[in-house]
């Protein structure tokens, strides 16, 4: 579903993206709040990074979202 679809950019939409918080619990680990736009779809996510030997990595996401 998200392969196929077009981005914000493609169907015209302007995307107003934002980091909300981060919040470090050690050197290897964060949980990030972001909010962003896929008009008409409005989410909120929720994401668990991890450090590893290579960079910061996206373990786990739980989002919520609302259409306008």
């Amino acid at each position: 579903m998200v392969e196929g679809r077009k981005s914000a950019k493609a169907s015209g939409s302007e995307r107003r993206d934002r980091i909300v918080s981060i919040d470090f619990s050690g050197p290897g680990t964060a949980f990030a709040k972001v909010e962003c736009q896929i008009p008409p779809r409005y989410f909120t996510d929720y994401l668990t990074f991890v450090k590893l030997a290579d960079g910061w990595r996206i373990v786990s996401k739980t989002f919520h979202t609302e259409t306008h």
